[in-house]
């Protein structure tokens, strides 16, 4: 089926199969099964417009999507890069960082991709990110048909042998100890009567030992072993649904007390930003095109601080400086927090309570999941809309709003992802 997979994608447009892909999947169905009769069903291939895929790329990527759709061809659209390549590298960027070794194997075509765009020099919203193309593929070992069973079944043989030559051994005992209270009971009748009591203790002490040799100690022990395994085979608690909530995120305020060209990147930005613990963060940002040096010296921004830390060709990155950003992503501002905040202050969303997480897990993408429902307001303020209830509130700290200078109406996201 994957070859049959792979040898369908050729057919079609790169965005016919990515959006079959995920409407297969939205539907509860399996694409590895059903995608090459979809597609072969679902018309020819046609030119993809450059803004369709910039349509795709304001949605929550879909990387197995990805994967098929990129498999066999080297850019989105045509033989050369485009804007829609531009568009799906900024939008799936934050996920691509956030990728472990396994996982990177799991897509390769979109990990080939993503290198070669964000080392073009020509995305300028590229995250550079550093992934070790010479990782081994290491599969999983098959199991053989019939012999999943074994090792258990294996197992009880061993451990139910040696519990019935045991219950064996005890039954032998009690046939051996039984001629013993025959005879004492069938003692001469001229035993004076006083003795017979003691005959009668004698004849019954056996019996109480058979009573007592019934149930053997090891019996016990095996009763006291399988308990353990009965409970382990009772079904795990179910986990505690994880909430895409705002409040997940430690955003705070920082001020940029150094910031300098990366070494090795020349969109790249490195700075020290005091965030108002005992030392400043390192954090490498993709502003160099956008903010010039001597603005952002000095700055207040505000910074997710809960993200794993990553290596930004070469320099660790330890936080996200948080920008408005226009729709194709050629106008970028930092998000600046009022006056009075200082440097370690949380930004808070009004009606939304709760304490952050210690870490975001770098399998789920909290923050991505959360991007389409932050945005700039018209009045410039950075804002979250509750996509549950609808509700929207402004980033608050200090007793005001988190603002950029001119963006209306703009998307909130960053620029080289931690």
């Amino acid at each position: 089926m994957a070859t049959s997979l792979f040898a369908a994608s050729k057919a079609f447009t790169a965005l016919e199969v990515y959006t079959t892909y995920r409407t297969i999947t939205a539907s509860g169905g399996d694409p590895h099964q059903t995608l090459h009769e979809n597609l072969k069903a679902t018309g020819t291939a046609a030119d993809v417009q450059q803004h369709q895929w910039a349509e795709q790329a304001k949605q929550t990527p879909d990387l197995a999507a990805l994967q098929i759709a990129l498999a066999p061809r080297v850019y989105l659209v045509g033989n050369a890069q485009t804007a829609a390549d531009v568009a799906m590298v900024a939008a799936v960027a934050t996920l691509v960082s956030a990728l472990d070794e396994r996982a990177q194997l799991e897509v390769p075509a979109v990990v080939r991709w993503f290198d070669l765009l964000q080392h073009t020099g020509s995305a300028p919203t590229t995250s550079l990110v550093e992934f070790d193309l010479s990782l081994p593929f290491k599969p999983p070992k098959p199991v053989k048909e019939g012999e999943q069973g074994k090792p258990a079944g294996g197992k009880q043989a061993k451990a139910a042998k040696p519990a019935q030559q045991k219950k064996e051994a005890s039954a032998a005992t009690e046939k051996k100890e039984a001629p013993a209270a025959t005879e004492k009971k069938e003692a001469p009748a001229a035993t004076e009567k006083k003795e017979a009591p003691a005959a009668t203790e004698k004849k019954e002490a056996p019996a109480a030992d058979a009573e007592t040799k019934e149930t053997p100690q090891p019996k016990a022990k095996g009763k006291a072993a399988a308990a353990p395994r009965a409970k382990a085979a009772k079904a795990p608690p179910a986990k505690k649904e994880e909430k895409e909530d705002i409040v997940r995120l430690d955003i705070r305020v920082g001020k940029i007390i150094e910031v300098g060209p990366h070494p090795a990147a020349d969109t790249l930005y490195v700075e020290k930003i005091d965030l108002g613990e005992p030392e400043p963060r390192v954090v490498v940002s993709g502003l160099r095109n956008f903010v010039p040096e001597n603005e952002m010296l000095g700055a207040s921004v505000i910074c997710l601080c809960n993200l794993k830390p990553a290596k930004m060709r070469t320099v660790m990155s330890h936080a996200m400086v948080l920008c408005g950003s226009n729709d194709d992503h050629t106008k970028v501002e930092l998000i600046v927090p009022p006056a009075a905040a200082r440097p370690g202050d949380r930004v808070t969303f009004p009606g939304f309570d709760g304490e952050p997480d210690e870490r975001l897990p770098a399998k789920r993408d909290v923050f991505g999941l959360l991007k389409p429902d932050l945005f700039v307001s018209e009045q410039l303020v950075a804002t979250y809309r509750d996509k549950k209830t609808g509700q929207v509130v402004p980033f608050t700290v200090a007793g005001g709003n988190c603002t950029v200078r001119s963006l209306a109406n703009s998307h909130v996201g960053a620029k080289a992802p931690s």
